[in-house]
């Protein structure tokens, strides 16, 4: 027969009783945390020590009877620390429940983030290529044609001078001025001539496939209510509408020949034959006084200046087509130029940024440390790192290829960053310009030192 604990008795028995209450509620939920640490272990691979397994499970028992001992808690919070250094990186936050969707819907974010920049970045690249096609072919055409037109202007200036120099000499058996376009010299200018109008229509075609990108990106300089066929900055002067009007008619004040097809065909293609001299239809000279007439006489040959002087034309055309050119090539050149210096330097940084964050979460879902609160703000900075650098790496280049000065605004840059250290300079610049006054020597520190 059992006997009813004495007073002492029952103050001894609950001696390692811990009550309800917000220590109990962390001490169930730190053994729920252990064991999905051990779950993760166990999983990994990870070997845990008997006597800790063991101690966790006494922990569980505890929890499950709301009865603590003070030495089963010792023994729990040391297999604790013991398992949770075991399975680092991993903690509580990364095998959160939640840590899974989470890290999965950031991925699909970020995915979507860098294919949004991957096609900005491939569409731009590919607009500067053509622009750099453009530029380099317009210049490459525009050198050539510069030497080539002082060799036909003097080519043509000398075989003007020849035809009338033959006019004197109409008698001859052989007629010499009708096989004046076979000499070496028609054959010469001929030839260049004919490299001069095919350099031209490239240079022609360069400039509408450029400014047909150009139109294209809506890079226009007029009002946007103007009728689309007012729409080219090189052919607006052509065309004219008044109110009323169904359609554009020509513009009596410019007669540019850049504004029909006919104008078009006729300076940018070889008027056949080149260089015609043939005698024209004209009636004969009346003869000097006194003269006899010549019987054999023939009309003196006139060479039409559309045909002979073919190269004095073909050069006030490539006028025209160099000044709309290089005007056009300079626009595109700055356009371009803002492209490559700010924008894509920014966009490929993101690229990389988003390349890593997607890495970096891939890695952690595999390895279960995605952490729910820490790692969207680690992606989200290193995103932020990335446009920043993007946008102020221009400013390094020089220093980067080993100039020993950097531009002001590199220096402005580089003082943000280092604010302190900044301050810290300018205060030993102000110590070295404005040195402080130094205070006397006390006579008792004048003769310590002489001591």
């Amino acid at each position: 027969m059992s006997s009813d604990p004495s007073p002492s008795d029952t103050s001894d028995s609950n001696t390692n009783y811990i009550p309800r209450g917000s220590l109990v509620y962390g001490l169930a939920r730190d053994v729920s945390v252990c064991q999905r640490l051990l779950s993760f272990a166990a999983q990994r691979g990870i070997e845990i020590q008997e006597r800790h397994l063991s101690a966790v499970g006494r922990a569980v028992e505890a929890r499950s009877r709301n009865h603590w001992d003070a030495e089963d808690i010792a023994s729990f919070y040391a297999a604790y620390a013991t398992i949770a250094n075991a399975v680092s990186p991993v903690t509580r936050e990364t095998l959160n429940r939640q840590a899974p969707a989470m890290a999965q819907r950031s991925m699909w974010t970020y995915g979507c983030i860098t294919a949004v920049i991957a096609v900005l970045v491939i569409a731009l690249s590919c607009l500067m290529l053509v622009f750099n096609q453009f530029a380099t072919d317009i210049d490459k055409q525009v050198e050539s044609n510069d030497k080539l037109a002082l060799l036909i202007h003097d080519e043509t200036q000398a075989f003007v001078l020849q035809v009338w120099d033959s006019r004197e000499d109409v008698h001859d058996s052989e007629h010499a001025i009708d096989h004046l376009v076979n000499s070496q010299m028609a054959r010469e200018l001929k030839e260049n001539i004919q490299k001069f109008a095919v350099s031209m229509r490239q240079i022609y075609s360069d400039i509408g496939g450029l400014n047909a990108v150009m139109n294209f990106l809506g890079y226009l300089k007029f009002d946007k209510r103007t009728e689309i066929w007012q729409r080219d900055e090189y052919m607006g002067n052509c065309y004219t509408k008044d109110v009323g009007m169904a359609e554009p008619v020509t513009n009596p004040d410019t007669n540019f020949w850049m504004c029909t097809a006919d104008g078009l065909r006729a300076n940018l293609e070889i008027k056949l034959p080149l260089l015609h001299v043939g005698t024209a239809e004209v009636p004969d000279e009346p003869p000097k006084l006194g003269a006899p007439p010549k019987p054999d006489a023939r009309p003196r040959p006139r060479p039409p200046l559309d045909q002979v002087q073919e190269g004095f034309q073909k050069i006030a055309v490539y006028q025209d087509i160099r000044e709309i050119a290089l005007r056009l090539k300079a626009e595109a050149d700055n356009f371009g130029g803002s492209i490559v210096g700010f924008v894509l330097p920014v966009l490929y940084a993101a690229l990389g940024a988003c390349a890593a964050v997607l890495r970096r979460i891939w890695s952690e879902l595999a390895t279960s440390t995605y952490h729910v609160r820490k790692s969207p703000i680690v992606n989200l900075a290193q995103i932020a790192t990335a446009v920043i650098i993007g946008i102020t790496i221009g400013l390094f280049t020089s220093f980067l290829d080993g100039s020993k000065t950097l531009p002001p605004l590199a220096l402005a840059f580089v003082a943000g960053y280092g604010v302190d250290k900044f301050f810290e300079f300018i205060e030993r610049i102000v110590g070295a310009i404005l040195p402080s006054e130094k205070r006397p020597a006390s006579p008792e520190a004048e003769s310590g030192k002489n001591n």
